[in-house]
């Protein structure tokens, strides 16, 4: 195994669910960070096996998220906008540089900005694992699979933008250059796109949502 960052300790996550557990608990876990305005931001080098995780699952929930046409966050307030209990996602698929993308994101005016990235979680976490925790809760920590940028970027966000910052990784296998995702984390990044996408179905056509 082959990795570039520092671990995250799994005492300073907020929950974690293994491959091997039903959707439903995944599900039901975002339906409850997932509220309001929602920006998603995916990172990672898609040319370094699992590193590219977060890029996977951004590059693939943007894709269904436009072929359903879901309206992407607007600039200001409208009528049309949905109330605060509700859900409205944006993605952005920022590669490894989501410095690059922190005007965009803060124009959008998220309550809450997940960050989803390849994270290596100390312990014996199963390959394939998601697990969210608070940007707090790990700031120094360097535990993206490509150091702390992930993290500094969280933190200056949270000072151009205040507003609820999470980091949402997956546990990698590999991130050997040339390389592709591994199966374990390819079916992470796919299951979390569909949990996702459960999530925001039900936010739009189940009162209170999953």
């Amino acid at each position: 195994m082959s990795h570039r960052g520092r671990a995250a300790h799994p005492d300073h996550l907020d929950w974690h669910v293994h491959l091997d557990e039903p959707i439903e608990d995944l599900i039901a876990h975002l339906a409850a960070v997932f509220r309001g305005r929602v920006a998603l931001v995916g990172v990672g080098n898609d040319l370094c096996g699992d590193d590219g995780a977060g890029l996977a699952v951004a590059t693939a929930l943007k894709a269904a998220l436009d072929a359903r046409e879901q309206p992407p966050i607007g600039d200001a307030p409208s009528a049309s906008d949905p109330p605060q209990s509700a859900l409205s996602l944006s993605v952005f698929c920022a590669g490894g540089v989501p410095e690059n993308y922190l005007m965009k994101i803060a124009k959008a005016r998220p309550d809450v900005v997940v960050l989803v990235d390849a994270t290596d979680f100390a312990g014996d976490m199963p390959a394939g694992t998601i697990a969210l925790a608070a940007s707090a809760r790990v700031a120094g920590m360097g535990p993206s699979t490509h150091g702390p940028a992930p993290l500094a970027f969280l933190d200056l966000l949270g000072q151009i933008h205040p507003c609820t910052r999470l980091l949402l990784g997956i546990q990698p296998v590999q991130t050997q250059v040339g390389s592709p995702l591994s199966p374990p984390v390819a079916a992470a990044a796919d299951r979390l796109v569909q949990a996702v996408l459960k999530v925001v179905e039900c936010a739009t056509s189940e009162p209170g949502g999953c």
